[in-house]
């Protein structure tokens, strides 16, 4: 976000509640919400859901895909992607996964050295 200039508050929450959301929103930043172990409750995060403008999901092979999340997800990233790399072309994965990403958020302005 910052070579987008767009700003962006970034939280790494276990439990998240609406209470939580509703303060870091107050900004006017995006707000960035990591939630590996999210452990909620269904009838919270519907409560939630309609905060959300945007649901990035980062689903791996071999694991199942938290279906609340999958529900409003709106990109889907997948890290067998991210780790992705092709020696004969150099080709880097986690490239491809960031341009995909800045597309979708429709941040369009950004060259491959950003």
């Amino acid at each position: 976000f910052r070579q987008a200039r767009e700003a962006c508050d970034s939280y790494w929450m276990r439990q998240l509640t609406k209470k939580k959301l509703q303060h870091r929103l107050t900004t006017g930043a995006h707000v960035l919400v990591k939630t590996h172990e999210w452990s909620g409750k269904k009838a919270s995060f519907e409560e939630m859901a309609s905060m959300f403008t945007q649901v990035v999901v980062s689903i791996r092979e071999g694991f199942e895909p938290d279906e609340h999340w999958m529900k409003y997800a709106t990109h889907v990233i997948h890290f067998e992607d991210i780790v992705a790399y092709d020696e004969s072309t150099e080709t880097i994965g986690a490239l491809s996964v960031l341009r995909n990403l800045a597309e979708h958020l429709g941040i369009t302005t950004l060259s491959d050295y950003d």
